[in-house]
């Protein structure tokens, strides 16, 4: 403060000369209280945690954008909303690609797909001609997105449940692996080679362990395959002492394909 004082000292000095000569921090280029750069970091980590995929195999978030353009309107539209200055977009390219390792735009080819509702609000919102429509999709995605987050905050309930009562809910989650990485033999590009399409199908009883289940080309897929893993499950699950056995309650965590969701299964 020492400095402050002194400049306020002088004959000539006014009380606006002194706050820009603090605000500059001494120096003769003004340091803004809060800087563009980190403005944008911030409501960047905000915004990936509430509209973004949290990978199971790894610490990274996923963005529903196949392009960065997508998240930069989102961020300029924010920036304009709160009468605020905004960081170009070659600038925000090079912050999010080489500063934000841990936040990432989806892939087309990628272990993880994108969801293909968000890639059409996000295509359509880039091509939208007014500012209305483009306001009234992202309404659209948004309850889409919130709808997306409510269901896996119901299943992580379910989990929780399971693992703090195991003598009254069971949870299982099962789900297969993509076949064209269990084929044998396995080439490094696809030919037109005869293959043998074994398949690999996790289930995991949270709490309890996981179980593989590998079928050769001779079962086929669908209800049926889905149904009997979902039994023998039970059945060592029975054998171990591991089913609640008061009032038990079992949830099942499935893919929303014709596999997993059929009549077959819900009848047994």
């Amino acid at each position: 403060m020492s400095k402050y004082v002194k400049k306020l000292n002088t004959p000539d000095a006014s009380l606006a000369s002194v706050m820009d000569y603090a605000s500059n921090d001494g120096h003769g280029s003004k340091k803004s209280v809060a800087p563009k750069k980190e403005q944008f970091v911030a409501w960047l980590q905000v915004f990936s945690e509430r509209v973004g995929d949290f990978m199971p195999d790894e610490e990274c978030i996923v963005l529903p954008y196949p392009k960065f353009e997508g998240v930069y309107l989102e961020y300029k539209q924010e920036m304009d909303r709160r009468n605020e200055e905004s960081c170009h977009y070659s600038y925000c390219c090079r912050i999010f690609s080489e500063e934000i390792p841990h936040i990432r735009l989806v892939r087309s080819k990628c272990t993880f797909v994108c969801c293909k509702i968000c890639t059409s609000y996000q295509n359509r919102i880039l091509k939208a001609k007014s500012h209305s429509e483009q306001e009234l999709l992202k309404q659209l995605r948004l309850q889409h997105v919130e709808k997306q987050r409510e269901e896996r905050i119901h299943y992580y309930s379910h989990r929780e449940a399971a693992i703090a009562s195991p003598d009254h809910i069971m949870s299982i989650i099962m789900d297969g692996m993509d076949q064209s990485k269990t084929s044998v033999p396995l080439y490094a590009r696809r030919t037109s080679d005869r293959v043998l399409g074994f398949r690999l199908v996790g289930v995991k009883v949270h709490g309890v362990g996981e179980y593989v289940f590998l079928t050769d080309p001779n079962v086929k897929g669908g209800a049926n395959l889905m149904t009997e893993i979902l039994r023998l499950t039970l059945l060592d699950l029975e054998e171990r002492g591991k089913l609640p056995t008061v009032n038990p309650t079992l949830y099942l965590q499935l893919d929303n394909c014709s596999e997993n969701k059929n009549k077959v299964l819900f009848g047994f």
